[in-house]
């Protein structure tokens, strides 16, 4: 066993690894009808046992696929376990690397053993076909997971293509996988916008949003025009005169649009990866001093782009940079010192907070008039359908976050002039007879208070 083990976690030395405890579990598992199942693996150096169920790979989540690999025995016997049944009354077997994708490989591997198999036509077509589409669902979750997409392509022998198209059954398989192809393409072109409409999400994955989206449509694209495999099959299904061809065709035509389109976003938005990241990264104080550079290269953006030169998209990216300053500045602002500490500190930073967002509106309303007084792309206007305010669509948290910030300042207020939270107070001497007995009054009342 400790060597069948090493033969599947072949990084490691499972002999040095292997703790004497492990005898007694490994023997009960052999000798013990109740137990049906032993996996192994390692796990920062120590070789770990569980008879129920293996590891979680995206719960480890290891820096290389291949450091994950897991060694397991499940029984497929009751009877008594001996030298001569073991073979056939255990299954041992590995995992490396991701769970999905070795499983694929490892169906991809039988496979030209299974076709060589005589088993009755009719049921060996229909296994084979819910196989596939096994496989397809099997590659689309691996793909799912990476967050990359790629299109199933089956690899059914389709040297005479003549001949597929008169078999029926295949070309009823491959129009399966045409369909699901249709809904693959479908998902990726009309679902892709979830990201943009997050307006609480940082502006810089807007950027990773686009990135990620010409990743996946440049695959999906290379596929659709170079894949012989996939033309073999457009092929076959043309001369069969398949009904879900012309609109798989058609949805491979938006492909070439969305992936110019996430090109071209890629291409401006990227000039503003270090405005955004040094952002995400300020203190309120220091906001003021980055807008001017970012709105030059908004103004870039609006002039040149293909795409963001629209208020819809633009006003999604502004909205978005309104809120992270809200996120910036409500992470300064420390809500407990108001109540129970430095009470000037907190007011202090309410009032940059709220000095941070009126410079954020004059700067953007500077930009905008250079842009309406200059541009040849005009409608650089974001306010809601029937408002006066031209820009409320961006501003409206802004005004309301300062409006909060004002409340709060009148709660640090009222902290300092009646509660005596400020660092400087000093209670006044009283003259008279009894002047040291009202001041030690007062001290005692304020130190009553808190």
């Amino acid at each position: 066993m400790i060597n069948y083990i090493g033969k599947w976690i072949s990084k490691f030395d499972i002999e040095a690894l292997w703790p004497p405890e492990y005898n007694e579990t490994a023997l009960n598992f052999l000798t013990k009808k109740d137990k049906k199942k032993l996996f192994f693996w390692v796990e920062n150096t120590e070789l770990r046992i569980d008879e129920s169920s293996p590891p979680k790979y995206y719960e480890l989540k290891p820096e290389n696929e291949e450091d994950f690999q897991v060694a397991f025995f499940l029984k497929v016997k009751d009877n008594e376990i001996t030298l001569k049944n073991i073979e056939e009354s255990i299954i041992a077997n590995g995992i490396e690397g991701d769970p999905l994708d070795d499983l694929r490989h490892k169906i991809e591997q039988i496979l030209p053993k299974f076709r060589r198999e005589k088993w009755p036509e009719a049921m060996k077509k229909d296994f084979y076909g819910q196989l596939q589409t096994f496989m397809a669902g099997l590659f689309e979750a691996y793909q799912a997971s990476r967050g990359e997409a790629e299109l199933y392509i089956p690899d059914e022998d389709l040297s005479d293509i003549n001949a597929a198209a008169n078999d029926k059954d295949l070309v009823q398989q491959l129009d399966s996988n045409v369909i699901r192809w249709t809904r693959q393409i479908k998902n990726e072109v009309y679902n892709q916008d979830s990201q943009q409409e997050r307006e609480n999400s940082k502006p810089s994955e807007e950027i990773e949003h686009w990135k990620n989206r010409k990743k996946k449509l440049t695959r999906i694209k290379e596929q659709l025009d170079k894949n012989q495999q996939l033309l073999k099959i457009k092929k076959v299904l043309k001369i069969a005169e398949s009904p879900h061809l012309a609109k798989f065709e058609e949805e491979g035509k938006t492909i070439d649009e969305r992936t110019a389109e996430a090109e071209n976003n890629v291409k401006y938005l990227e000039i503003l990866t270090e405005s955004f990241k040094k952002l995400e990264a300020a203190k309120p104080g220091e906001i003021p001093a980055l807008l001017p550079e970012m709105l030059q290269r908004i103004r870039i953006i609006w002039e040149l782009s293909d795409y963001y030169g629209h208020p819809d998209k633009m006003g999604s990216l502004l909205t978005k940079i309104s809120n992270e300053i809200i996120r910036r500045c409500k992470n300064a602002i420390d809500v407990d010192e108001l109540l129970d500490g430095d009470v000037e500190k907190c007011i202090h930073d309410l009032d940059e907070s709220i000095e941070c967002g009126n410079q954020w509106k004059q700067e953007f309303e500077k930009m905008q008039r250079l842009i309406n007084l200059y541009s040849t792309r005009k409608g650089f206007e974001f306010g809601k359908a029937g408002s006066k305010d031209r820009n409320d669509s961006i501003f409206a948290q802004i005004e309301a976050f300062k409006q909060r910030c004002n409340e709060l300042k009148e709660i640090g207020q009222c902290q300092l002039q009646f509660a005596m939270k400020s660092r400087d107070i000093n209670i006044p001497e009283f003259p008279g007879s009894k002047g040291k007995d009202i001041t030690c009054l007062l001290y005692t009342s304020d130190a009553a208070d808190e």
